[in-house]
């Protein structure tokens, strides 16, 4: 219930139903890129606490429809009050959720996924357990979201991106999935610990690569830090 309401709370908002208290007009600075970024539904999947609150707030920030994938259950709790994403909790080993059926949850609220950021570091919500069950998610993500796009009658024209953020010393994680077939771009994003203005870069860097025109990205690899 409290997710199905915050979510609608940051629907309204993002349509205008709702107004943004005390926000400053601002334009552009010199020596700046400016684009538009149109709204996008996103799947975030990860435990690292830095590098997912950046990522949502990137993707929130440009009015997209945000879900969590997470088995680090303070982080989701804090994400899904501060932005009001959709969270799928995979904490609590004993609640059968599975990855398929948050998928299918998806579709029926959102009729596709455009983009998918895996986050592959263990983060700071246990040990390095964590990170794998990350692999496992996305990689089960993977292949429910290339099924049900499989089946749908028209895919769009902006296709889908898929981000795998690894530190720099690992190796990139491999997808069997199909998703080349249902129209993803697929590219690996290296990155350390953040330095004191890394959030406001991963998060730039993860619009960026986003963006309609960055499908010549494809299979890229990019190091941040």
């Amino acid at each position: 219930m409290a997710d199905n309401y915050l979510e609608k709370r940051m629907e309204d908002l993002r349509s205008g139903r709702l107004s943004r208290h005390g926000a400053a007009s601002s334009s552009p600075r010199r020596d700046s890129l400016q684009w538009r970024y149109p709204p996008r539904r996103v799947l975030l999947i990860g435990n690292d606490t830095e590098k997912m609150t950046a990522a949502t707030a990137a993707f929130v920030g440009a009015e997209c429809r945000v879900a969590v994938a997470t088995d680090c259950h303070d982080l989701g709790k804090k994400l899904r009050a501060a932005h009001g994403v959709r969270l799928y909790d995979f904490s609590d080993a004993d609640s059968g959720l599975r990855i398929d059926v948050c998928v299918d949850d998806l579709f029926k609220a959102w009729r596709d996924v455009d983009i998918v950021v895996e986050i592959n570091d263990c983060g700071d919500c246990g040990d390095c357990e964590s990170g794998d069950m990350t692999a496992r998610i996305a990689s089960e993500a993977a292949n429910s979201i290339a099924a049900r796009r499989s089946s749908l009658p028209l895919i769009s024209d902006y296709g889908g991106r898929w981000i795998a953020v690894v530190r720099a010393d690992a190796p990139a994680p491999r997808l069997s999935a199909p998703l080349a077939d249902v129209g993803f771009t697929i590219s690996t994003v290296r990155c350390g610990d953040f330095a004191p203005t890394g959030a406001t870069l991963f998060g730039r860097t993860l619009l960026y690569l986003t963006l309609p025109d960055s499908r010549l990205l494809d299979s890229s690899e990019i190091r941040l830090g």
